[in-house]
């Protein structure tokens, strides 16, 4: 199904032609039409960036401090972009940050965790050897220079950050509370200042409540559901026995949500890892497992159901939620007994291409009175494999989705329509698994794709375990 695209020829003609230092065409596709009253807001996920991608620096990154870090990546401009299958590098997370600058300004901006390489405890030890102290001060100093490149390439503009599963001194899914890698975090990120009890909660255990910036009686819930996993090691890292993290962020939760409605308020959640099905996982199973193991969901049953549970129970005060992790650009929908949908959840594309997925950035449009989102806009990078410097990668308009799918709005019923034709319309469902991706080389068949539309939506491991056995 080809894109319909909706601004004026003379954009076009600039798209073409006017491209910036950057390789970006600058405006949005709704500029031309933009209503008074709405604005923009930017999604960044899963940069990961990998310190170690050029080995001739690590010796000096591991001695300097954070301060110094830009100036020692920029003494190698030449270097090309990490390539599919890899971390982001420093030239592809800057690239991708100066292309975001560029599409002008927005009202704040989303970026929902995941700032480190994956394995990197084995990457750090062959050169930095197995001192604990050591490994941690150089996670520690990674995180917070991913944190303040982003901030200086959006300055002024409010940034809601998430922690992810990589996101931590001690391991994959090993979120330790009350530590000093969190209280660090808690001091970069500006969007917390001024705000005790947001520094407070976040310093504690990764999570906090700030106002939303444009939108009245509307917060921002920030979650921290690495605590929420399948995959979270409770007893790791600094962790105290019996910490409990997980159950008392969810009551933490309870008092927020049930604060707002009383105050008739309304609540945007942010976090990492998103509800209900995995769908990359099951994927994986389906394809290349014949005995048809069952699908998995991305958290722990106690906290699925709680959460499924809670916002059934707040349905009306939680509006809309934001994650990241799975690398693509895909959404949930929770739904009710009826099969209508009282959540969703977006799902953020990332921008380290490790799962073969192209580098992107997303951009909404929405009604700066009631919080609607009117339209979504994804941005991709076209020459990984040839991008060269900061300067050398070609980012350019994806697709929009109001004009690719015909319809009007990105909201429960769009995204309920639109699941609802993948099983009808081949064009349609070969349009989404192509986006789903960032127009890399598909890794899921169309036909993977059918059996799993409707299954990635259930938000229980029986329910999800009998249908994948059908």
């Amino acid at each position: 199904m080809k894109t319909e695209l909706r601004w004026p020829f003379l954009f076009l003609l600039l798209l073409v032609c006017g491209f910036t230092s950057a390789g970006l065409s600058e405006g949005l596709p709704w500029d031309a039409q933009a209503a008074a009253g709405t604005g923009s807001f930017l999604l960044l996920s899963d940069i990961h960036l990998d310190p170690f991608a050029n080995p001739a620096l690590l010796k000096q990154l591991i001695a300097a401090p954070v301060e110094q870090w830009e100036t020692i990546f920029e003494s190698s401009p030449n270097d090309g972009f990490a390539p599919s299958g890899k971390d982001a590098n420093y030239p592809l997370m800057i690239s991708a940050l100066d292309a975001a600058q560029k599409q002008g300004t927005y009202d704040f901006a989303i970026v929902t965790g995941d700032y480190l390489v994956h394995e990197s405890r084995a990457l750090f030890e062959p050169v930095g050897g197995k001192d604990e102290q050591a490994y941690e001060d150089f996670v520690t100093k990674t995180e917070i220079f991913v944190a303040r490149e982003v901030q200086k390439h959006l300055t002024g503009t409010p940034i809601y950050f998430s922690l992810g599963n990589n996101d931590s001194e001690c391991g994959d899914y090993m979120m330790a509370t009350h530590t000093k890698f969190l209280e660090a975090f808690a001091r970069e990120w500006s969007v917390l200042a001024g705000h005790p009890d947001a520094l407070k909660t976040m310093a504690d255990a990764g999570y906090y409540e700030l106002p939303h910036p444009t939108l009245a009686k509307t917060q921002f819930i920030v979650l921290n559901d690495i605590y929420w996993s399948n995959r979270y090691e409770e007893d790791s890292c600094h962790s105290q026995p019996n910490d409990k993290a997980g159950d008392k962020e969810m009551a933490w939760l309870t008092k927020r949500l049930a604060k707002a409605k009383k105050a008739d308020e309304k609540v945007i959640l942010i976090m990492h890892i998103p509800p209900q099905a995995d769908v990359f996982g099951t994927l994986k199973v389906m394809e290349k497992d014949k005995k048809k193991k069952p699908g998995k969901l991305f958290w722990a049953d106690k906290y699925e159901e709680t959460f499924v549970d809670l916002m059934r129970a707040y349905e009306g005060t939680v509006v809309f939620s934001f994650a990241g992790h799975t690398h693509m650009d895909d959404f949930r929908l929770l739904k009710d007994e009826q099969g209508k949908a009282f959540l969703v959840t977006h799902i953020s594309p990332a921008v380290c291409p490790i799962r073969f997925n192209n580098p992107a950035f997303q951009v909404m449009n929405y009604d700066k009175t009631t919080g609607a989102i009117n339209d979504m806009a994804t941005f991709y990078l076209k020459n990984l494999a040839s991008a060269k410097g900061v300067k050398g990668g070609q980012w350019d308009l994806e697709y929009d989705f109001d004009s690719t799918y015909g319809v009007t709005g990105y909201n429960a019923d769009t995204l309920t329509s639109l699941t609802d034709s993948l099983d009808s319309d081949g064009d349609k469902l070969s349009t989404f698994a192509r986006y789903y991706v960032v127009s890399a080389p598909e890794i899921i068949k169309p036909e993977s794709w059918k059996k799993i539309n409707g299954l990635r939506f259930l938000a229980n491991q029986q329910e999800l375990d009998a249908a994948f056995k059908k």
